[in-house]
């Protein structure tokens, strides 16, 4: 059974940056698809963290469109430190600079990763809604 996960949105608010990460010699690369809900997809980027534990992708697609929208992504990891075999990967969602509330949470610890040496990937799939939450303006 795959968990359903959700993220809030400003509808009203700047473009959604996607923030994936690794850590603990790992490195992690992801496929991502933006999907209607009709399941069309309207935007597909790549994004890698390489050595340095981070990657971001500014999402193109008019954030007042994406309520409802899914986001689904297929993670790819492989530790590139001599014993470096567990840690955590995530995605995170920010929009204007702070962090977008995302429930359950997309950071995984990850156990047994195959070293990048050996050509083996440890791979994931995950997704989420975006959902708009309606944000008052101060009076």
């Amino acid at each position: 059974m795959s968990i359903i996960r959700y993220c809030d949105i400003n509808p009203n608010g700047g473009t959604l940056t996607v923030t994936m990460t690794a850590n603990n010699g790992l490195r992690a690369g992801g496929r991502f698809g933006l999907y209607t809900m009709g399941k069309e997809l309207v935007e597909d980027w790549s994004i890698a963290t390489g050595d340095g534990g981070l990657g971001t992708y500014q999402i193109t697609t008019d954030v007042s469109k994406l309520d409802g929208y899914e986001m689904a992504w297929r993670t790819k990891v492989c530790a590139f430190l001599p014993g470096a075999n567990e840690g955590s990967i995530g995605v995170e969602i920010s929009q204007n600079g702070k962090l977008c509330k995302v429930f359950p949470s997309t950071v995984w610890d990850v156990t047994d990763v195959p070293t990048c040496e050996s050509g083996k990937l440890m791979q994931k799939t995950f997704s989420l809604i975006l959902q708009k939450v309606v944000v008052e303006e101060p009076a």
